[in-house]
């Protein structure tokens, strides 16, 4: 099997267009093989609300499977909360970490939401991102199986990486989809690792693609696929095959 794993899209929806594009003529050369988005869809960048339609296109398409990121697991929070609820501190730390731009993308004419001192209500919130979205992200976010992708064949997919001072099974999804420990770039892993070849991971924004061998030889490689696509205008994608990277796809404008 040969996975193309897709790093944070962060609201570029022209780089994700273009990124599919690629890895589709790709794929027409070859048999078995599955697309991994590795989460944070939406937030900072301008065009959240075309990502979303996008991925609602491809919902149900059997080669593509949707991992969740932290900004995606925000947004799930604050669209499931009762409309009447009032969620100001939630609300604000969404606003503040890029989800003032997702909602301007829904209505790039509103003064009122480009206002830094304007807080949406729920009620509000839920409206503007509509029923769709909200059913969308919400299947992304929710399921058990959203924030981790074992192949089975050596190579491990999450947003965040993992944490290598615990064993799999005691993980937390905070630990998936959050963390930034310093000590899963290089550090040795627990010996559970040794089914495991590769992690790829996003989240953590570098200035371009990490492939970062740990210098014992039992521990995987880590392999770190968000490359700011916001602000650097670079989305990266990893192609693995049999638990090994063979390439980084590059979409730059």
């Amino acid at each position: 099997m040969i996975y193309y794993a897709i790093g944070d899209v962060h609201g570029c929806h022209h780089h994700l267009v273009q990124m599919l594009e690629n890895i589709e003529r790709d794929r027409k050369l070859r048999e078995d093989s599955q697309i991994i988005f590795l989460g944070d869809y939406i937030d900072k960048g301008t065009e959240s609300k075309a990502v979303l339609d996008l991925l609602f296109e491809l919902r149900e398409a059997p080669h593509i499977r949707f991992l969740v990121g932290n900004h995606d697991m925000m947004m799930s929070r604050i669209l499931r909360m009762p409309a009447e609820e009032a969620a100001e501190e939630s609300i604000s730390q969404w606003m503040q970490e890029g989800g003032r731009e997702t909602l301007i993308s829904y209505n790039p004419d509103s003064e009122r939401l480009r206002r830094a001192d304007y807080l949406p209500s729920t009620s509000e919130i839920q409206e503007i991102v509509g029923d769709r979205h909200r059913t969308l992200i919400d299947s992304i976010a929710q399921p058990k199986n959203s924030h981790l992708f074992d192949t089975k064949d050596q190579a491990l997919f999450a947003h965040a990486g993992i944490d290598p001072n615990k064993r799999l099974k005691d993980q937390t999804v905070d630990d998936f989809i959050s963390a930034r420990n310093e000590d899963f770039l290089f550090a040795p892993s627990p010996t559970w690792t040794d089914s495991y070849s590769i992690v790829v991971f996003g989240h953590t924004a570098y200035n371009t693609p990490q492939v970062m061998k740990p210098l014992d030889s039992f521990s995987p490689i880590r392999v770190g696929i968000d490359t700011g696509c916001y602000k650097s205008g670079c989305l990266t994608a990893a192609v693995i095959v049999e638990g090994q990277l063979e390439r980084l796809i590059t979409v730059r404008r």
